[in-house]
């Protein structure tokens, strides 16, 4: 019908958009997961000494830059942890400004922003990690060394990758997120009682 509400299909973009804000801060991970994938295709090993070389490039060096584009620096610097931390929190108000346009209930609003939460919260901390760890062990990456040799070359960002897991607790990003989620969980809440009481009078005024 030409005079069909555009509302669902606002919705059902706004949706798409949310899942591509989700899936964003991952690329790095993804980016390195593709990559192996390639190398041991082309019949390159994790522990060979020789560089493999993917679509032109060391897969060593492309790990290592994915693993700087997710930022596994912030280990060694306080300052660094902090911009990260803003940087999510700012991605995560996003998500919860598009998760409004894309749902109406407010039980779904707070459950998949409970999970968009916990996403933001732990995976951009831990991606890294568990990304390296399905390549590297600990013969291959010795702390006395300057870096994992992974796939014939040293990848420098490993043992940043492989610390995340001993960030400070007290000034990481979960608790940001925490924050942002309660205050979120309130914003939503008003707004749908807000929303019901105006309808109720407006039912009544009839």
């Amino acid at each position: 019908m030409a005079d069909q509400s555009p509302e669902p299909s606002r919705r059902h973009w706004a949706r798409a958009a949310l899942l591509l804000l989700l899936v964003i801060p991952f690329l790095p991970e993804l980016a390195i997961c593709a990559v192996a994938a390639l190398a041991y295709f082309t019949g390159c090993r994790v522990d060979q000494e020789s560089p493999c070389i993917v679509s032109s490039l060391p897969a060593s060096e492309v790990i290592d830059w994915a693993l700087w584009l997710g930022g596994v620096d912030i280990v060694g610097s306080a300052a660094r942890r902090s911009y990260f931390h803003l940087i999510l929190g700012a991605w995560l108000f996003v998500c919860y400004v598009v998760l409004i346009f894309a749902w109406t209930r407010l039980q779904t609003r707070l459950v998949i922003g409970a999970a968009i939460t916990l996403v933001l919260a732990v995976l951009p901390y831990w991606a890294p990690l568990w990304t390296v760890r399905m390549f590297a062990d600990e013969r291959l990456c010795k702390p006395q060394s300057t870096g994992c040799p992974l796939f014939g070359k040293k990848v420098e960002k490993a043992f940043a990758a492989l610390n995340m897991q001993d960030l400070p607790a007290h000034d990481s990003g979960p608790l940001l997120a925490l924050g942002m989620f309660v205050a979120f969980a309130v914003f939503v809440a008003a707004r749908a009682g807000f929303v019901a009481r105006r309808e109720g009078r407006s039912r009544s005024s009839r």
